[in-house]
C-alpha cells in the first residue's frame, strides 16, 4: 500500500467544526486557504488563493480543538 503526504500552510478560514459519527469515531472539517505569490511578464504583483476543505479523524481529529480562525 502506497500512502501520500500533502503538507499545507495556510489560514484557517473558521474554527474547526467537531463531533463524532454515529460509530463514535472522532472527526473535524475546516476550510483553509493557502495563497501563491508572483510577478508575471509584465512585472506586476499577482496572487491567487485557493480554498481547501479540510476533514480529520480520529487523534488527528482531537488535535484540531486547538485550532482557530486565522
Amino acid at each position: 500500500m502506497s500512502v501520500n503526504r500533502i503538507f499545507l500552510v495556510g489560514s484557517l478560514g473558521q474554527d474547526p467544526k467537531s463531533g463524532q459519527t454515529q460509530n463514535g469515531k472522532d472527526y473535524a472539517n475546516f476550510s483553509l486557504a493557502t495563497s501563491k505569490k508572483w510577478k508575471d511578464q509584465n512585472g506586476e504583483k499577482k496572487e491567487e488563493t485557493a480554498w481547501h476543505n479540510i476533514s480529520c479523524f480520529g487523534n488527528i481529529a482531537k488535535l484540531c480543538q486547538y485550532l482557530e480562525k486565522g
